[in-house]
C-alpha cells in the first residue's frame, strides 16, 4: 500500500481529518504499507501504526517549499510500516523542473513516487494498491517502472484526470461518458471486470 491520505490541514472540501482508521485497514490489505500524511499529521501516522512503524522516507524538494509551524518546509515524509525491504537510502532529493501540474491541490511529484515504488517494491510479482489515487500520479510512476497499481478514487474529476494522464503513457482506456442513471446497472455487469465505475462510495477503479 503506497498512498497520500488527506491531512486534516482543509486544504480541500475533502480534508477534513486525517483518517487515522485507515492506517490499521490498510494493514489488512498489505504486510508492507507507506503512508504520505503531510507534516501536520506526522505524529498521528505514527501514533496509529503503533508497533508496525519502522521508518520515514523524506523527499527532499530543492526547488518547493510549503508553510510550516516553524518556517518554511520543503520535505515530504512517507511513513513506512511493516514487511518494509532492507537496503537504499532513506532520502531523496528532486527538482520540480516543468512537471505538469494538474487540478489537485495535493498533487505529489512524480520523481518521488517513482522512488517509493521502486524502493517499496519488487518488479516482478507485487503490485502497488493506492487507495486515495487522486490524480493518479502512483499509477504513472507504476507504469513507468514496470509495475502492477491498483488505484481507488472518490472524486470522478480525479480519476477522469489521472485516465488521461496514463493513457498518455500507453494505456487505452476508453470508457463513456456514463450518465448518473443507470449507475446501479453497469455495476452490476461491470463488476467482476478490472475496470468499474460506479458512483458508490469509491468511483473508479483501475487495474493496470
Amino acid at each position: 500500500v503506497l498512498t497520500d491520505l488527506p491531512y486534516g490541514i482543509s486544504k480541500a472540501e475533502w480534508d477534513k481529518d486525517f483518517p487515522r482508521w485507515f492506517v490499521l485497514e490498510a494493514f489488512k490489505c498489505s504486510q508492507s504499507v507507506c503512508i504520505m500524511p503531510g507534516l501536520w499529521a506526522l505524529p498521528e501516522c505514527i501514533d496509529a501504526m503503533g508497533g508496525r512503524y519502522k521508518w520515514i522516507i523524506a523527499g527532499f524538494s530543492r526547488n518547493g517549499m510549503v508553510h510550516g509551524a516553524i518556517g518554511y518546509s520543503n520535505w515530504i515524509p512517507a511513513v513506512c510500516g511493516g514487511v518494509i525491504k532492507n537496503g537504499g537510502q532513506d532520502a531523496f532529493s528532486f527538482t520540480i523542473d516543468g512537471e505538469k501540474q494538474f487540478k489537485h491541490p495535493s498533487q505529489k511529484p512524480l520523481p518521488f513516487m517513482k522512488f517509493l515504488v521502486d524502493r517499496l517494491s519488487d518488479a516482478g510479482g507485487q503490485t502497488i494498491l493506492d487507495p486515495f489515487m487522486g490524480s493518479g500520479t502512483t499509477l504513472v510512476a507504476a507504469k513507468q517502472l514496470g509495475r502492477k497499481a491498483v488505484g481507488i478514487e472518490i472524486e470522478e474529476k480525479y480519476c477522469e484526470i489521472a485516465v488521461k494522464r496514463l493513457q498518455k503513457v500507453g494505456f487505452g482506456f476508453n470508457f463513456p461518458k456514463i450518465p448518473d442513471k443507470g449507475f446501479d446497472l453497469i455495476k452490476s455487469k461491470q463488476r467482476r471486470n478490472k475496470n468499474v465505475r460506479t458512483k458508490q462510495n469509491i468511483t473508479i477503479t483501475y487495474e493496470i
